[in-house]
């Protein structure tokens, strides 16, 4: 048997572990992985933070253009959470990096515009934020590719514009390196992986040496009977990126 273990992603709660007397060497002995949760960096649960931080946010980001007044903020990325359980001394082969198949809807004060694509504004207040597929505005990210795999009587508009991951190093979205989208009508914001930023994270944890890549969750990702699966699957093509690196 194998045992693992999901841990979370954010610098400031590795290093409050060790604060309080734990140990990760000893944890990462004990175990044969350790799941990095590096998701949920944001969603509409960013209202409770303190202004100018309550804005819309990306999920899953690699790294993050914007800076946020509370420093912890600026760590919430993908690249400082494998840093920070490196520097506990934890075996990068034993780290397995999470990538999501969801996304957290978020409603924004400010107009979203085809300029600002919905990125980093003033969230709205939580009476109106969009509830989803379920409570926090969360969607599978198959519904997101197909209306006809959403559930709970939910499906996106019409208008909703996807914006693709953009890996060129320059412009919106460079350095978080996953899509988003946005609906000007409903004032919404939301991020994801797809298959492209998939495929970049497959090659950059087999690049940095982890023990692989995990998802949560299964059922989220588009199914395998879908006609372009191999193009849009996040699992299948987080794969191609750790056997291709």
């Amino acid at each position: 048997y194998k045992l693992t273990a999901a841990v979370f992603a954010g610098p400031n709660s590795v290093k409050l572990f060790t604060d309080n007397g734990g140990d990760w060497t000893k944890v990462a002995a004990a175990v044969d992985y350790l799941g990095v949760m590096t998701y949920d960096f944001h969603g509409q649960f960013d209202l409770s933070q303190p202004a100018p931080d309550n804005i819309t946010g990306f999920l899953s980001n690699q790294q993050t253009s914007h800076q946020y007044q509370q420093d912890n903020l600026n760590h919430y990325t993908i690249v400082d959470a494998i840093a920070a359980y490196k520097a506990q001394g934890v075996p990068v082969n034993k780290l397995i990096l999470g990538i999501p198949a969801y996304t957290r809807m978020e409603k924004a004060v400010p107009a979203i515009t085809d300029t600002n694509k919905g990125l980093y504004l003033t969230l709205a207040d939580v009476s109106q934020q969009p509830v989803g597929e379920s409570n926090g505005g969360m969607a599978d990210y198959k519904c997101i590719v197909n209306n006809q795999y959403c559930w709970g009587g939910f499906s996106f508009a019409s208008s909703l514009i996807y914006v693709p991951t953009n890996l060129t190093g320059q412009g919106l979205g460079a350095l978080e390196k996953t899509p988003w989208a946005y609906d000007k009508s409903q004032n919404w914001f939301m991020s994801f992986d797809d298959g492209k930023s998939a495929h970049y994270k497959g090659q950059w944890a087999a690049q940095q040496g982890l023990g692989g890549v995990m998802m949560w969750e299964m059922d989220g990702d588009i199914p395998l009977t879908d006609a372009h699966y191999q193009q849009n699957s996040v699992i299948y093509n987080a794969w191609q990126g750790l056997v291709q690196p």
